[in-house]
């Protein structure tokens, strides 16, 4: 019985409100957005054009970003360069996750980041392996009411069936955002605006932790968030992010 309303009651909210292309806001047919579809054929091509599933390693060239080496960090897994002055699919789907964080985007995405989590080098078992994100501004999650690295974390728990765990959190102290520094004050920002949660040294210890953010771009904020976790007593910190900004 539970079934039936629930497939029901998708199938009256696919009629009231039909699922749209993240890219051009085209109509798409039910059955292939049921299937996880998020573009249209059209735009579906320029995400494929562009998207690189990558997994990097190390320090130097070909290897991850300065700022998260110093934070311990040598693994990172992404999946599209990001170009603001463009308006294409890529730019689209990660406006459309800071704004909206739809569950088939968020299911895209996270499919998409746990083909990239498969390269990683020497994993562990998965029940040694947790997933965690990068908090958002308190005032920009009531703004928007939308968390979207929480939700790409939790769609790559259930993408990948690691443990995801709240393991860092955000002062509550006004700070400017990251987006508006240099980078050399993006660094010192965030190791004022984060820290661990409580109990996070006992999650932490001894495991692998894959920290997830939608957009990488100079490493501050995601490097300090990996020294936090290493503090805690994990062993080794994959970062995943849907873009890093070309």
């Amino acid at each position: 019985m539970n079934n039936f309303f629930k497939y029901n009651g998708e199938r009256l909210r696919a009629f009231f409100f039909p699922p749209v292309c993240v890219g051009c806001r085209e109509v798409l047919d039910v059955g292939e957005a049921e299937r996880g579809a998020v573009f249209c054929p059209e735009c579906a091509a320029k995400w494929k054009s562009r998207e690189r599933i990558t997994y990097l390693s190390g320090l130097g060239k070909g290897g991850v970003p300065p700022l998260l080496g110093v934070g311990g960090c040598f693994d990172m897994v992404t999946l599209v360069k990001y170009r603001p002055s463009r308006n294409s699919a890529p730019e689209k789907i990660i406006y459309h996750l800071k704004r909206k964080s739809g569950r088939r985007v968020v299911n895209f995405l996270a499919g998409r980041l746990a083909l990239g989590i498969e390269k990683v080098e020497k994993l562990p078992p998965s029940q040694d392996i947790l997933v965690t994100y990068v908090p958002r501004q308190h005032r920009t999650v009531c703004k928007t009411g939308v968390n979207q690295a929480e939700r790409l974390a939790k769609g790559l728990s259930c993408a990948t069936g690691y443990e995801f765990c709240r393991l860092i959190s955000r002062r509550g102290i006004f700070a400017p955002a990251q987006k508006k520094l240099d980078t050399a004050r993006r660094r010192q920002n965030a190791r004022d605006i984060f820290l661990l949660c409580d109990g996070a040294e006992l999650l932490c210890s001894g495991k692998t932790v894959v920290i997830t953010d939608d957009l990488l771009t100079t490493g501050a904020t995601l490097g300090v968030c990996a020294a936090l976790l290493y503090s805690a007593g994990a062993t080794r910190v994959i970062c995943a992010t849907v873009a890093v900004t070309a």
